[in-house]
This record gives structure tokens, sequence and C-alpha cells, in this order.
């Protein structure tokens, strides 16, 4: 049976409507799956969700972000980033994004296997999926970045963070495993009144809601599909890819 047809999924068969805290769900941050009518799902991790709520990126570590990096040769997978004033957690960036910035090696992306923890200001050894195929040297610069699906949260009022995803499920669970709607017919939290054929873009005063759009510079996340009042879900076509 299709995703579609029972809520079945291609990952440890993770119904559309299911959580799991199964921690071996981790390296599948970020997988989609497409039904046959064109909704696109993502499967992510957050430890706080309710249906229909606009859910958003972690936080960037402003210290872990445009570091200078540590001399590495072409060809290395494993590699040293000394980091700045903030600490990194075991795993932190797994399944998370390597990228080179600034200098030699600019332009190399590479998606991170694993790593330990390590204190603030110290060297973390990073284990890549890729090697190297341009040298590092020290006047390259390093971004360390989570998966956009690991840690994700409720979309903060204030546009500091990147939105993922329209939560299918609520959760209250840290670190519960599930799907995000990204493309698609889908329900969407109102902030104000909706009008059908309306654009929307992320609230300016609820967590996790949508909007009317009111300025061209703002980001088209969808199109409202019906009339709806303030604080009601409304069905929408949501663009979030």
């Amino acid at each position: 049976m299709s995703f579609s047809e029972a809520g079945l999924a291609p990952i440890g068969q993770i119904g559309m409507y299911e959580q799991s805290t199964d921690v071996g769900l981790g390296t599948r941050l970020g997988f989609g799956y497409e039904t046959h009518d064109g909704r696109t799902f993502r499967f992510g991790r957050t430890g706080a969700a309710n249906v229909g709520e606009l859910m958003a990126t972690a936080a960037v570590v402003a210290n872990h972000r445009v570091l200078t990096a540590v001399a590495a040769a072409i060809g290395a997978v494993d590699i040293t980033q000394t980091l700045g004033a903030t600490l990194a957690t075991s795993n932190q960036y797994s399944q998370g994004n390597w990228h080179c910035v600034r200098g030699p090696g600019l332009g190399q992306t590479r998606k991170i296997r694993h790593h330990p923890a390590a204190a603030l200001s110290a060297n973390l050894r990073i284990t890549l999926m890729d090697a190297l195929t341009i040298a590092l040297t020290t006047a390259s610069r390093i971004t360390l970045r989570q998966n956009r699906f690991a840690d994700i949260v409720c979309m903060p009022t204030a546009a500091t963070r990147d939105p993922v995803g329209i939560a299918q499920v609520t959760v209250t669970v840290a670190s519960s495993y599930c799907w995000f709607q990204t493309r698609g017919f889908g329900l969407v939290l109102a902030e104000a009144a909706l009008t059908v054929g309306q654009p929307f873009t992320m609230g300016s005063a609820t967590c996790g809601a949508v909007r009317v759009i009111a300025a061209h510079a703002e980001a088209q996340l969808g199109v409202a599909n019906d009339t709806t009042a303030a604080a009601d879900h409304c069905p929408a076509n949501i663009m979030l890819e």
C-alpha cells in the first residue's frame, strides 16, 4: 500500500501521522516522500510541535560559523576544526553540513558523518562523508550547520530562522521523529483571517502561524485555499520547496 493510501512511509514504517523516538532514525533526517497527488513531506526531529504549525530550523550557532580552518590535504575525510567560544555536543552536526565559505577550498560542502563533543574554543575532530577535493589552509573559513530537519522548532515570530515544514502530528516528547509537509495541499495555522487566493508568509505575532503577505520582500510560503478566521486552520497550497 502507498504512503497516501495507508499512511505508511519508506522510513521504518513511520506513518504520516505517527512519531517515534528510535534514535536509529537520525540518519534519515531530511529524507523526502511525494504522494501520487503531488504532496511532499520531509522526515525530521523535534521535541515540540502542534498540528498545522509552521516549523523552523534550529538556531545557527554564531561561534560555529566563518571559523579559521586547520590545514587539511586533498583526500582528507577526518579533519580538525577549532571552535569559537561555544561548545559542541556529541554529533550535534551529524547529518548536517560542513561548508568552506571563504579562501582556499571555497565552495566545498560536505555532509558530516559524526564527531565527538568538544569544549568551547577547543579542537573538534569531524568525519566527513566525502573527501576534500581542494586542500584547506589557515586562510580558509569554515561554517558548520546542523541538518535543516534536526531539532526543528516552532517558527518564531521574528524572521530569524529558515522555515522547513508544516507539522502533521502533535509532539510532546523530546527527540521525536515524524513527517513535515513541504509542498501541496494541506493545513496551516492562520494568525489572522485569510481569504481564498491570498499568498501568505510566516506570522509576526503567533509562533508557528502564517499571515497575509504585507510587503514584496516577504517570502511567500503558500496560498490560502479557503477563507479562514484568525487562530483557525486554513486549507492551503503549501510552497516550502
